[in-house]
């Protein structure tokens, strides 16, 4: 990595089979550690990335949730421990967030369907926004936690759907496919800085939002 950028080190377990580590730089992906679940492949593939980017690492992003249970939750255990170990800023992302920018912004709302598994499914709309260094992705309603074996009242206003694993079928909104992966999707939003920035509190050592709670 000849390239002296600033290198930010990306986190995401919430998906199961899909669990990633990337050190990220420029919104490119500039190392990948994938097929990720759990705590001992998590801290092992985040100490061979760290070592990797060295004195360049200026920074830890990770999605937290909603999603697979241990999945996030090591996630999440491995930025705290790292960015508190480090010294680095931590910054949190919402999951269904990550998966909205696998798709280029538009006008209008993006709905992100995504399976949860035991027959639920998770769904949440977003609107495109300009930040950082370009436009994406953010929240314009809550995460929501829903049974495929009940009948489905779906967001109106809905100008696009991303159905990652197809868990809907059909609903009359317009699909809109993927053109890149979850990796290449968090290199993205940290690029673009479309997470939440927290803090490290040295006297409670506690992390928390500088701008209300994280969920």
């Amino acid at each position: 990595m000849a390239d002296a950028a600033p290198i930010q080190l990306g986190l995401d377990l919430s998906l199961r089979g899909e669990g990633v580590a990337v050190l990220a730089s420029s919104g490119a992906v500039l190392e990948l550690r994938s097929g990720l679940y759990g705590v001992a492949s998590v801290a092992a593939a985040v100490g061979d990335l760290v070592e990797v980017a060295g004195t360049r690492l200026t920074g830890v992003v990770a999605a937290r949730g909603p999603g697979s249970y241990i999945g996030v939750r090591s996630a999440l255990s491995a930025a705290i421990g790292l960015a508190q170990a480090r010294r680095l800023p931590l910054g949190l992302v919402g999951s269904l967030e990550v998966v909205a920018h696998r798709v280029d912004p538009f006008a209008g709302q993006l709905l992100v369907a995504v399976g949860a598994g035991r027959g639920g499914l998770y769904l949440q709309l977003f609107r495109a926004t300009e930040s950082g260094e370009g436009p994406c992705w953010q929240e314009a309603g809550q995460a929501t936690a829903l049974r495929t074996d009940l009948p489905l009242v779906l967001p109106e206003n809905c100008d696009g759907l991303l159905d990652l694993g197809s868990v809907l079928g059909e609903t009359g909104i317009r699909k809109v496919d993927p053109v890149r992966s979850g990796s290449e999707a968090l290199a993205l939003v940290i690029d673009r800085g479309a997470y939440t920035a927290s803090s490290y509190d040295l006297v409670s050592a506690d992390y928390g939002a500088k701008h209300g709670g994280v969920p």
